[in-house]
């Protein structure tokens, strides 16, 4: 998933690329270009010599689809640029309140990736109006959700986890026609106040803190066997480590 396109199409200019040219990477270049004034014939010719300096034995009559639907993509979406995303406090408490850690994390991701694609749609063509204008959805595939928000679960739990999500309605599963799944995010809040801003789409899940249960400070770097803060953490241990020896020298004097 390409968030920020201007900045991909900097960096195949710059880098080139080591793979196979993509169609994804073909239109954003192409929309790129026309971000920066090319016409269409200097699009095509921009296009074609990326592809010679990139491609070994590349065949242009084997690329010429390609080329032309990426050319075309331009008349339908623009490039997409760097936006910020506000998540309000209602929306936090929400999902603080939604299941363990790894759920918290998921609903975080989804409802960051349905606001920035919502505030930053490229089409050029506007949308018929109808019913579901004010919706938020989440287009990418649920494996590439559970990647940006760095949770590791089995098939099984994969699907417990989406089946919990869908009966707190605070997520609807749509199936989509060409197949797949799209996923409505039910609980934005916008008239809250904003308390976080995601200005880095490539690190979602890294501003998303974890609060202490004992202190409720936040915790960024969660342990794995406890919700506790560092302090609250040592604290703990200090307390269980009394009883442990009161326990001891209780049972030493009987």
């Amino acid at each position: 998933m390409v968030f920020y396109e201007k900045k991909r199409a900097k960096i195949l200019l710059e880098q080139g690329t080591q793979s196979f040219v993509t169609y994804e990477d073909l239109s954003i270049l192409a929309k790129y270009f026309k971000y920066i004034g090319k016409n269409k014939i200097q699009i095509e010719k921009s296009l074609i010599e990326f592809c010679e300096k990139n491609i070994c034995n590349f065949n242009e009559i084997l690329f010429r689809g390609k080329i032309e639907d990426a050319i075309k993509s331009c008349d339908k979406f623009g490039i997409r640029l760097h936006i910020d995303v506000p998540i309000t406090s209602n929306e936090l408490d929400t999902i603080k309140n939604c299941g363990d850690y790894k759920r918290q994390k998921i609903l975080f991701t989804m409802l960051v990736v349905a606001k920035y694609f919502k505030y930053n749609d490229t089409r050029l063509i506007p949308k018929k109006n109808n019913a579901h204008d004010d919706d938020f959805y989440v287009n990418i595939k649920w494996l590439d959700i559970l990647k940006m928000a760095k949770v590791n679960v089995s098939k099984l739990e994969r699907r417990d986890i989406i089946y919990d999500l869908e009966q707190s309605e605070l997520v609807t599963i749509i199936k989509r026609r060409q197949g797949g799944v799209s996923f409505q995010v039910n609980f934005i809040d916008e008239n809250s106040e904003p308390i976080i801003t995601i200005d880095d789409m490539d690190n979602v899940i890294s501003f998303y803190y974890f609060n202490c249960e004992k202190c409720g400070k936040p915790i960024k770097d969660r342990a794995k066997r406890h919700d506790l803060c560092e302090d609250c953490f040592l604290a703990r241990k200090k307390e269980l480590t009394k009883l442990r020896v009161r326990k001891h020298r209780k049972n030493v004097t009987l």
